[in-house]
This record gives C-alpha cells, sequence and structure tokens, in this order.
C-alpha cells in the first residue's frame, strides 16, 4: 500500500511537469506557488488520503475537500510576476486536479 510520502514525492513530480507545461516562462513562480500551497494544506491531505485510502472517503467526497482548499493557494509569486489572474486560477484549477489525480492514483 502507498504511503503519505510516495503521495508526496508523485505530486511535486507532477507539480513540476505541471509548472513548466503551463506557466512557461513563470515555471519557478508556479513551482514556488505550488509547493506553497502543498505545505499549506499537507495535514488536511495526510488525514484525507488516509481516509480515502481506508474506504472511509469516496473520491466524490476527496475531491470536494480538495477543491475546498483552492483558496489556501494564494499563488503570491504568481500574482508579483504580473500575471493575468484568469491565468493564475487556471493554474490553481490544474493544481487542484492534480492533487486529486495523484491521490486516487496513489491510493485506490
Amino acid at each position: 500500500m502507498a504511503d503519505f510520502g510516495n503521495f508526496l514525492e508523485n505530486l511535486e513530480n507532477g507539480l513540476g511537469e505541471l509548472a513548466k507545461d503551463s506557466m512557461n516562462d513563470f515555471a519557478a513562480a508556479a513551482l514556488k506557488d505550488g509547493k506553497a500551497f502543498i505545505e499549506k494544506a499537507r495535514d488536511d491531505l495526510n488525514r484525507w488520503t488516509k481516509l480515502l485510502a481506508a474506504g472511509e472517503l469516496t473520491k466524490e467526497d476527496f475531491e470536494f475537500l480538495v477543491a475546498g482548499k483552492k483558496d489556501l493557494a494564494e499563488m503570491e509569486t504568481l500574482k508579483e510576476a504580473g500575471l493575468t489572474l484568469v491565468r493564475i486560477e487556471k493554474f490553481q484549477n490544474a493544481l487542484i486536479s492534480l492533487i486529486i489525480d495523484t491521490a486516487i492514483d496513489t491510493f485506490l
């Protein structure tokens, strides 16, 4: 069975690819902001992934809980770099999807 450390490793690898692929010249800023969000949500993600793996939380419930954390993704570095709010929000949504997909792939 996969553990939370494995999940975080997979998530960081995916985040690196997401930042590079979606933010081009701002990949470093996107990576920094993505890592900051993951760190802020870490305790909740740890608890929720355990519940997901144990079957005590449905996939849909997990998705709802993670999506509810979107406001924690402040993306300060991207804002300082002058990116439009639309582009930042697109990255936030992709990050939330990455977290959900990585958890499902890792724990289910």
